[in-house]
């Protein structure tokens, strides 16, 4: 894949894996976050332990992002997960902004830790409404220094889309929260749950299509014409990495 920009300057150290550069993760006031904004035929679910099952967008328990008071355990998180009428699976990803500090700045491949900050509907301020792209920002850890708004959150009109933003800022994502793959009894249907048939040998035209055939008329997902299903850019990808989404 062909990074640019920011994502260039982050991604490629010369290492195999992201693992390798960024190999702790902090991530800080995570409790509050964009409300994930469920489309049509979209429904709340939650991990009871033994399987998901249905909840309203009114549960608190449908997520907490390092919430101790509600998951009782520390650095825990529960993401926001919802299922289409199909069954498929998605997760949601909320706007936030990072900040990278290498244990060796001049010497990537030794690590460092990345800190997170979740921003506040389609701006670049935190849940207090201070703008954390400012240099005189002080963050929870009482470290003061800009944070970097993910580009796949935000509008790259003025950059002509080079690091793979959007033509406006957006609130978060939904992202698959399984691989593409056939249903077993219609070869045909795609579906995004566990223990499927992966597609595979199929081109980059074809997968295209059949990603946008997700919003068709009467589609099985329940997803609106006003939809907009993709195949997953290189930034997306690189916003769920940033964030070890597991």
């Amino acid at each position: 894949m062909h990074k640019h920009g920011r994502i260039k300057e982050i991604y490629e150290q010369g290492v195999n894996d992201i693992n390798d550069v960024y190999n702790t993760l902090e991530g800080k006031s995570k409790t509050l976050v964009n409300a994930p904004r469920l489309d049509g035929g979209m429904t709340a679910v939650k991990w009871n332990g033994t399987e998901f099952i249905d909840t309203t967008i009114y549960d608190k328990g449908w997520y907490a992002y390092e919430d101790t008071s509600i998951l009782g355990a520390e650095n825990s998180s529960k993401w926001a997960n919802a299922r289409t009428l199909d069954n498929s699976m998605w997760v949601w990803i909320p706007r936030y902004a990072y900040k990278i500090t290498y244990t060796d700045p001049n010497d990537k491949s030794k690590g460092g830790i990345i800190d997170i900050v979740f921003l506040k509907e389609d701006t670049n301020k935190d849940f207090n409404g201070y703008d954390v792209t400012s240099e005189s920002y002080i963050d929870e850890k009482g470290e003061k220094g800009a944070y970097i708004v993910h580009p796949a959150f935000q509008n790259g009109r003025s950059n002509e889309f080079a690091n793979g933003e959007w033509d406006n800022e957006i609130t978060g994502f939904w992202m698959a929260k399984f691989e593409a793959g056939y249903e077993h009894s219609q070869n045909n249907i795609i579906v995004f749950k566990e223990n499927q048939v992966s597609i595979n040998n199929v081109n980059i035209g074809n997968a295209y299509d059949l990603v946008k055939e997700l919003t068709n008329t009467d589609n099985s997902y329940g997803f609106s014409n006003n939809t907009d299903t993709h195949l997953t850019k290189n930034s997306e990808w690189e916003a769920v990495r940033i964030f070890n989404l597991q």
